[in-house]
This record gives C-alpha cells, sequence and structure tokens, in this order.
C-alpha cells in the first residue's frame, strides 16, 4: 500500500514538474488597440464659465483658456503622439463678445483670429491631418471656412463663398478623408428662375487647396448637411430636406436617399451623425423626442434598423451626442438628467465609462473618436 502512495506521489511531481516547464499560464488579454478620447464643454456653476476639456479614455484633461471666460471644443485628430482638438472661445465679460475659432494642441490654445474678418461669431468644428499639414474646417458668420496649418504656422485661409445664383453656402459640422482628398459635406442655397432650391453635395480639396463642389442632387426644395461619411460603401450625408418650413431627417447617397428615410417620423426624429461599417451598416445617433432615450439605430444597406440602446436610471432623459465606428468597433458617448443633475459616459468594448462632469444640465458632451495608439 505505501509503495502505492509513493508511486502516486512520484508521478503527480513528474507531471507537475513538466508543467512547470512547458505551462506558460494563459495568455495575456490582447492590447486595446485604440484609445477613446472624448471633448466636450462643461459648465463650472461655480465660475459662471464653460470649460473646454476631453478625456482621454478615463482621465479628464483641462484645455488652456488662454484667459477667456467661455471655451468651447468640438472635433479631434491625433498625429502621432499629438492631439488636436477644434473649438472656439470668447470673452463674455470684455468689450468684445464675439465668438472666435481657436484649435488646441496637446491642451495648448492657438487663435485662428488672423486673417478673419469677423462680424459676430466664428468657430473651428473639425481637423484632419491631410496633404503634410493640419487642415481645419469651421464657419465665420455662417461661411465655411478652412484654414491651413503647416510646420505650426497660418499657411492659407479658404473662406467659401457665393457667386452667380448662389445665394448661400452651409458645411456640414465634420470633414471625412479617403482616398487621398479631404471631403466637406455641404449644401447650397440657390435662385433658379425667381424660385429658392437646394443642392446637396460636398467640396472635395485637392492635393493643391482647391476646393470643388460635387453635386450629389439638385433643385431641392430644401436640404442641409449635418455631417458626413465617405468610404468603399459610398457616400453618405446625414442632414434635413423636405422644406424649410417642415424639414425632414434625411440621409442622401449618390443612387439618392438611403431607405432609412421612411423609417424616421419627421415630428419626431432629428438626425444627427452617422458612420459605417465594413458590413454597409449605417450606425446613427438619432434623437427621438418621444423617448427622450439615449439610442442608436444601426441601419442596414435596405433600411431596416435595429436600436442599441445604454441603460441608463428608470426615468432619466438623454441622448446619444456622438459615435465613431473602427475596424468595426463601435464608440459612442451618450448624456442624461435625473433628479435635476446630469450625467454622461462613453461605452466601448462592452464597458461603460463614466465622464467626470459638475453634473449640470447647461453642460455639452461634443464628439468622441477612436484613435489608434
Amino acid at each position: 500500500m505505501l509503495k502505492n502512495v509513493f508511486a502516486v506521489l512520484s508521478a503527480l511531481i513528474i507531471f507537475n514538474s513538466c508543467k512547470k516547464d512547458n505551462d506558460q499560464g494563459a495568455p495575456p488579454p490582447p492590447v486595446q488597440p485604440f484609445d477613446v478620447i472624448t471633448t466636450a464643454s462643461i459648465f463650472n456653476p461655480s465660475t459662471g464659465n464653460y470649460e473646454a476639456v476631453y478625456w482621454l479614455n478615463e482621465k479628464r484633461n483641462a484645455l488652456e483658456s488662454g484667459g477667456v471666460d467661455q471655451a468651447f471644443a468640438y472635433g479631434i485628430e491625433k498625429q502621432g503622439s499629438d492631439i488636436y482638438i477644434a473649438g472656439s472661445f470668447a470673452n463674455t465679460k470684455g468689450s468684445d463678445d464675439r465668438l472666435k475659432p481657436c484649435y488646441w494642441k496637446n491642451g495648448k490654445k492657438i487663435d485662428l483670429t488672423d486673417g478673419v474678418d469677423i462680424q459676430a461669431r466664428s468657430s473651428a468644428s473639425d481637423l484632419k491631418w491631410f496633404n503634410n499639414a493640419l487642415y481645419i474646417s469651421g464657419e465665420t458668420d455662417l461661411d465655411p471656412m478652412l484654414w491651413k496649418i503647416k510646420n505650426g504656422m497660418l499657411e492659407s485661409i479658404t473662406r467659401f463663398g457665393v457667386a452667380g445664383n448662389i445665394l448661400a453656402v452651409r458645411k456640414a459640422g465634420n470633414m471625412q478623408l479617403y482616398g487621398g482628398k479631404l471631403y466637406i459635406g455641404g449644401s447650397q442655397k440657390k435662385n433658379v428662375n425667381g424660385n429658392i432650391v437646394y443642392t446637396i453635395g460636398y467640396w472635395v480639396v485637392d492635393e493643391n487647396d482647391q476646393p470643388s463642389f460635387t453635386v450629389l442632387h439638385d433643385n431641392l426644395p430644401y436640404a442641409l448637411g449635418f455631417s458626413m461619411s465617405v468610404s468603399d460603401k459610398g457616400v453618405f450625408i446625414m442632414g434635413e430636406g423636405g422644406t424649410a418650413q417642415h424639414p425632414v431627417p434625411t440621409i442622401w447617397t449618390k443612387t439618392g436617399q438611403h431607405p432609412v428615410n421612411q423609417s424616421f417620423e419627421a415630428n419626431y426624429h432629428r438626425l444627427h451623425t452617422g458612420v459605417p461599417d465594413s458590413k454597409g451598416n449605417l450606425l446613427l445617433n438619432v434623437l427621438d423626442i418621444r423617448l427622450y432615450q439615449p439610442v442608436i439605430w444601426k441601419v442596414s444597406a435596405t433600411g431596416t434598423h435595429q436600436l442599441i440602446k445604454p441603460a441608463v436610471p428608470a426615468g432619466a432623459q438623454g441622448f446619444c451626442e456622438s459615435l465613431d465606428v473602427k475596424d468595426d468597433k463601435l464608440a459612442y458617448v451618450y448624456s442624461y438628467d435625473k433628479d435635476q443633475k446630469s450625467y454622461a459616459a462613453y461605452v466601448f468594448n462592452g464597458k461603460t465609462v463614466e465622464l467626470d462632469i459638475y453634473k449640470t444640465r447647461l453642460s455639452n458632451i461634443n464628439s468622441i473618436k477612436l484613435v489608434s495608439r
């Protein structure tokens, strides 16, 4: 009997010895290939000021104010280890309270006011690294603007003016890079034989910095573009159609309106941003003013949609502000109000991360972006 016990113990010792030599343990979990960057303008009730901030994953970072009392952060770009954020600022307690454009590089504020005639307001909304330079889109007194920054210096300013029968031009809030060109969605308001009509389309900026407008659809009763997306799935412009008196949430494509248009209820739905995945689905954040719940529509190429909803407390009302998709991974940021307080969070890879805000109902969450590490 004792001999059998020694035999079993010997076998276990040999087994465990081999296991230690050969078993390296469970492989470590894969490193997340993306960082999540979120921008916001959070209202500080103790000062009455809006503070421009961004979160790198869970950590909140302040953006330099430059001595002004109001600062607003919007679009995001990352080039190497540098983080760029577009925005605007105002000094409402001073004699000049105009809204002015700026951007931040790694938290340092850089004004974009030189060479710009601002009557009332100007703002920078998005940035893209293109043609070995930083391009910043925005608007001045509603006219689309494009700033080019090269080697840290302002190289050129392009103001998209009007000519001929074009009465006004308006741009979408974001820019896109695709096929070595820069895309900016927008619309034109025209007078054609005494009738006011609209064109929906996009500007393409080539390597010589010359923007040219490409028409998707012409002679429309009404059209505005809020955001655009360009990929191998095509061009999508999210905005409003219908009429100026009765705007309808609309997605335009090269071949016509996207089938999801039939799902929008004009009296209840407000369309914002949208991005496609590799399977041809569109991910959209749509405000339903009946429910006031954070929700994303995942829309197929045929127009059917499913809802993606974060968990919020019972009785809370909220909205999904922005979303991004990389390698078919979805990130979105949302906010909600509950008991006279506001909360914000983003969701990525199945994880919900609460954002540190002052919990005031005046704060604005603006953009979210997945950036490669």
